[in-house]
């Protein structure tokens, strides 16, 4: 039955599931040239507030390459242990928290720790995002999903650029550093509530004794659905949660959850929240949850 599975998951038909897989890891990528290129556009801007040393500056990026290795080695072995959609939710989390902590750095030694930390993250994307691919695209296209995947590279530097471009050299030295770090935030916010859809590893699942979880999970990823972002997750048997999916959530809950995040972060701008100029995210049902038609859906 192990193998049937897995021929099945290998033989599916590209879908929707796919293309949102794709790019829910490409952004993994995508934020670590973002952060690579960022760096070495604002290091001049840091040396001059700061009064760092080249040596110093250089350290800066050292400890990225660092924190790398560590995310990359720690987090493999936990996405092993504990399943790769918590891994696909907690890498990003972690770099998100961190990024937007760099930005509110105080000073250099505080910039290098939280520097650290960010990489880690960062890091455990690369674990996640191999993982995904092996084992959630049809065999047949895992090279050209791999190669879409990797080109999400040089969006990162090119967005990197643009960020640059706008925001450092129009703001004061100040604070253009900061915004953009605090961008590369919003961008992991953001690609969270897409990953939430992402349902748990098929193979994963397989591996530790719960086919039947397995061919939930498949059957969905076959008529291209998604696991419910805001579902409670049954328990599952010997402990812990199943993360299969358990309906068939529609685009619109996709859309839902971007309005609800958006909410929280623009709680004033109703050209983007989609809500009235009076919206206040600790009251407003309809720009927390996405309205109705959201509830409705999970």
């Amino acid at each position: 039955m192990h193998r049937a599975l897995t021929e099945r998951l290998d033989q599916l038909r590209w879908n929707r599931f796919h293309s949102v897989v794709t790019v829910a890891l490409g952004v993994g990528w995508l934020l670590d040239a973002f952060e690579v290129t960022i760096v070495n556009n604002v290091i001049g801007v840091l040396k001059g507030l700061w009064h760092l040393s080249n040596v110093q500056a250089s350290r800066i990026l050292s400890v990225w390459f660092l924190g790398l290795m560590l995310g990359a080695a720690v987090f493999g072995y936990l996405a092993d242990r504990y399943g790769r959609k918590r891994l696909f939710l907690l890498t990003l989390t972690l770099y998100g928290v961190f990024t937007l902590l760099t930005a509110l750095s105080p000073n250099y030694a505080v910039m290098l720790v939280l520097r650290l930390a960010t990489a880690i993250g960062v890091g455990a994307e690369y674990a996640a995002i191999n993982a995904a691919i092996a084992e959630f695209v049809p065999a047949r296209h895992r090279g050209k999903t791999n190669a879409t995947v990797m080109n999400f590279w040089s969006l990162g530097s090119i967005l990197a650029a643009v960020a640059t471009l706008v925001l450092v050299n129009r703001l004061p030295p100040d604070l253009g550093w900061r915004v953009v770090f605090g961008f590369g935030a919003l961008i992991a916010a953001s690609t969270i509530v897409l990953r939430r859809c992402i349902p748990e590893s098929p193979r994963w699942l397989i591996e530790q004794g719960r086919p039947d979880a397995a061919q939930v999970v498949i059957e969905s990823i076959a008529r291209g659905g998604f696991s419910p972002p805001c579902a409670t997750a049954p328990a599952a048997p010997g402990g812990g949660r199943d993360f299969s999916p358990t309906v068939e959530p529609s685009w619109s809950t996709i859309r839902a959850g971007s309005r609800s995040a958006a909410c929280w972060i623009f709680p004033k701008r109703p050209a983007i929240t989609g809500s009235s100029p009076s919206c206040r995210c600790s009251s407003c049902r309809r720009c927390m949850c996405g309205g109705d038609s959201f509830r409705s859906s999970i």
